[in-house]
C-alpha cells in the first residue's frame, strides 16, 4: 500500500473506512484487507481517497453527536455502542494484519527479479531469483573468461544464472594478489539457486583446465553423497570424492594418499579441530604457482 496513506491519518482512516465495510459485508478479515487496500490504492491515485476522508471525518463528528444523544433511547444506545466497540475491535484486528502485510510489501518493494546482465548462454533459471534494488543499480563487470562447459549449457544442464557463476568466478581466479595467492571469489546466493550444482559446474570447470586438488567444506560427511550426484549429473562422475567411502581424512601429507588428486571433503568441524601435523613451507612463488593451485 501506499506509503503516504499508511501515515496520513485522515487517509489512512478512510482506508480503514473501507476495510470495516467489506468487514460489515460478510468478507473473510484477509479478504477485507486486501481488496480495502486496493480500493484505497485505485481512490488515492484518482484523487478520491482524501474526499472519502474527510467524508469519514464527518461521519464520524456525526456519531458523535449521535452518541451524545444516547440517553433518549437506552436500547438503542446500547445496541449502537457494542456495535461501535466490536468496530473498534475489528479495525484494530485489521490494523495489525495491514502493517504485517505492509511490512511484507515493503519487502518486495525492495527487490527487483535477477536476470544475468553479461550472460548471454543458458536458459533462464527455473525458479525465479531476486537481489535487492541496491545491487541492481550496480552494473557487473563484463566477461572474458571462455569456459568448457558449452556441452553442458547446450543439455540445460546449467542455467545461466549458474553458468554465471563460473564465469565470474574463474575470471577471478585468473588474478593473483600481491603476495602471489590467487585470488578467491564468493558465492553468495540463497536457496533455490543450486549452490551445489554450481559449484560441481566450478569444479569440472577447475578439472578441464588441468586442476587436481579441490576442498569442499560441508555440514556434514552425508553431503558428500550430493557432491557426488551434482558431479555426476554434470558429466563429471569421474572427479574423485575423497575419502573414498564415509572414512576419516587420513594424516599427513594428503598428496602421497591421494596422488591423482581430487575433491577433498571435508567438514567445518574437522577444519577447526586440533591437530599435530605441521604442513611443509610454502615453495617459492606463492600457493597455487603450478597448474590447478
Amino acid at each position: 500500500m501506499n506509503y503516504q496513506i499508511h501515515t496520513d491519518p485522515a487517509l489512512h482512516a478512510a482506508f480503514y473506512a473501507i476495510q470495516q465495510q467489506f468487514i460489515a459485508d460478510g468478507y473473510p478479515r484477509d479478504d477485507a484487507i486486501r481488496v480495502a487496500q486496493a480500493v484505497a490504492q485505485e481512490r488515492f491515485r484518482n484523487g478520491t481517497l482524501l474526499a472519502g476522508a474527510q467524508a469519514h471525518q464527518a461521519q464520524r463528528r456525526s456519531s458523535a453527536a449521535e452518541a451524545a444523544g444516547r440517553h433518549r433511547d437506552s436500547r438503542r444506545g446500547h445496541h449502537r455502542a457494542a456495535q461501535e466497540q466490536g468496530q473498534q475491535q475489528e479495525a484494530e484486528d485489521a490494523n495489525e494484519a495491514a502493517e504485517a502485510e505492509d511490512e511484507a510489501g515493503a519487502d518486495e518493494d525492495i527487490y527487483e527479479q535477477y536476470k544475468p546482465a553479461k550472460v548471454e548462454e543458458g536458459l533462464p533459471h527455473p525458479d525465479p531469483i531476486v537481489e535487492t534494488a541496491s545491487l541492481a543499480s550496480v552494473k557487473p563487470p563484463d566477461i572474458s573468461y571462455q569456459h568448457h562447459l558449452q556441452a553442458n549449457v547446450a543439455a540445460n544442464q546449467l542455467s545461466n544464472a549458474q553458468l554465471e557463476t563460473v564465469l565470474y568466478a574463474f575470471q577471478r581466479f585468473n588474478q593473483r594478489l600481491p603476495d602471489g595467492s590467487r585470488a578467491g571469489f564468493f558465492l553468495g546466493d540463497g536457496a533455490g539457486v543450486g549452490k551445489g550444482r554450481q559449484i560441481a559446474a566450478v569444479i569440472k570447470e577447475f578439472w578441464a583446465t588441468g586442476g587436481r586438488r579441490v576442498l569442499w567444506v560441508s555440514t556434514s560427511t552425508d553431503l558428500r553423497f550430493d557432491a557426488r550426484r551434482d558431479l555426476a549429473d554434470l558429466g563429471a562422475a569421474d572427479v574423485p570424492v575423497l575419502p573414498p567411502r564415509k572414512d576419516s581424512v587420513p594424516s599427513g601429507n594428503l598428496e602421497s594418499v591421494y596422488p591423482r588428486g581430487g575433491v577433498l571433503f571435508i567438514t567445518y568441524s574437522l577444519l577447526v579441530s586440533k591437530g599435530s601435523y605441521q604442513r611443509p613451507p610454502r615453495q617459492a612463488g606463492g600457493r597455487g604457482a603450478g597448474a590447478g593451485g
